[in-house]
């Protein structure tokens, strides 16, 4: 299968794929999505295929606006309102209750659905222009880093899907935060950029719970309520560890053919720059933003492994990808 970069004067063709059932990859605010139609059946399950993604792992469904929901019979609660008011559209991720409409393989055949409205104009053209929810999981091969832009969705699944939809590099660089609504309180199911703090501002810190990051093997036959909660993510294919301090990072006796990502920290950063392999972030934001770009770009490199700096104020969300991607490897 030939693989196409499309641009948005293209955007009818992307639209007429996925009315065809096809599967295409489009840009959101937070990474790159692989698309196909909620409704379908056949559609959700190419999606899992072509990720190589295990079949209990739930899929976002993704609305053009709210009052798409109420077609779905996707109900609202005031809680799930006020989140909807304050941090949407944008990346935040609702896991409401369900009954009818979307596919049982994008639940992962659970009685909740995952919700999110896009922030990206785009994607949100694209989806009032389907008429109908998209499915939109990250466009990658399961287990790996996310894709940022429509070359790096090229690079992991040219010959596996028709069409990507370039919008540019995406403006956050993580994924959604995901929280479960109940009927009082909201559970944070995986870390984003709408934080643990943005929430409790909102409501208040009796009202915001946060469920482990890592799932215990133990519990592996424990529904999944959201993806990111289970299994391996954001893994590059070489060897990553995680360093707290440039002293910790000068253990290794050779830093010349290893890649190095750093954030300026005082003086510090000034002592890696005569290494081939840098890339110094300015502060925790951009960090995020560029980590799935310069995992791809380590891949790419002649460097023998990664060594990323990790530290607790980089935020949850930042932290969560970076021990994930590392397999929790830290000097």
């Amino acid at each position: 299968m030939k693989t196409e970069i499309l641009g948005e004067e293209q955007l009818d063709v992307v639209v007429d794929l996925l009315l065809r059932q096809e599967i295409v990859a489009i840009p959101t605010e937070t990474v790159y999505g692989l698309a196909g139609d909620a409704t379908s059946d056949e559609a959700c399950k190419q999606i899992f295929r072509i990720k190589g993604r295990a079949m209990d792992n739930p899929l976002i469904s993704h609305f053009a606006h709210r009052d798409q929901l109420a077609n779905y019979d996707i109900a609202l609660s005031p809680l799930a309102k006020s989140l909807l008011d304050a941090f949407s559209p944008g990346p935040i991720t609702l896991i409401l209750p369900h009954a009818r409409g979307i596919s049982g393989y994008a639940k992962a055949n659970l009685s909740t659905i995952a919700v999110r409205i896009p922030a990206h104009p785009l994607a949100h053209r694209l989806l009032l222009a389907v008429d109908r929810p998209l499915v939109a999981p990250s466009a990658n091969l399961s287990g790996r880093y996310s894709a940022t832009s429509a070359s790096m969705v090229y690079d992991q699944l040219s010959g596996l899907i028709p069409a990507i939809l370039d919008g540019g590099s995406t403006a956050l660089g993580l994924e959604s935060t995901v929280v479960l609504v109940q009927a009082d309180t909201v559970k944070i199911l995986r870390f984003g950029t709408v934080t643990q703090a943005d929430i409790a501002d909102l409501l208040g810190d009796h009202r915001v719970e946060v469920a482990p990051t890592l799932r215990a093997q133990s519990s592996k036959y424990s529904p999944i309520l959201s993806p990111g909660m289970k299994y391996a993510h954001y893994q590059p294919q070489k060897p990553l560890t995680l360093f707290r301090t440039i002293e910790d990072l000068f253990r290794i006796k050779d830093l010349s053919d290893v890649f190095i990502i750093f954030m300026e920290v005082g003086e510090d950063s000034a002592m890696l720059t005569s290494y081939p392999h840098t890339v110094i972030f300015s502060d925790a934001t951009t960090y995020a933003q560029g980590l799935y770009a310069t995992l791809a770009k380590a891949d790419a490199s002649s460097a023998r492994e990664i060594f990323a700096y990790y530290d607790a104020s980089l935020g949850d969300a930042l932290c969560d990808r970076l021990r994930r991607a590392s397999g929790e490897k830290i000097l």
